[in-house]
């Protein structure tokens, strides 16, 4: 009953997220300081680590193994991930 007589919001201008919360220093520094969009940013990037360090610990363990087609098979996939991550980066 109270949010019924608030106004509206605008959905028709996206604004976007703010500057100090798209860099890893940003992030990290929101982190320690308790801000609530830095931890979901952070949960974000834990989201997206999760399964390229799962690529990268399978990649020591065929290695470990000395089973060489696994290794150029896992190579294969990690380099298509980090380049699908990272290609779209304006750095």
């Amino acid at each position: 009953m109270q949010n019924g007589t608030q106004v509206r919001p605008d959905y028709h201008i996206f604004k976007g997220e703010e500057n100090e919360f798209i860099t890893f220093d940003g992030i990290f520094m929101g982190l320690f300081t308790f801000k609530p969009m830095a931890i979901i940013q952070f949960g974000v990037l834990l989201l997206i680590i999760t399964p390229v360090m799962r690529i990268v610990f399978s990649l020591f363990a065929f290695i470990l193994e000395k089973d060489k087609l696994y290794v150029v098979i896992t190579l294969i996939v990690l380099t298509i991930i980090l380049g699908s991550t990272f290609g779209g980066l304006k750095i």
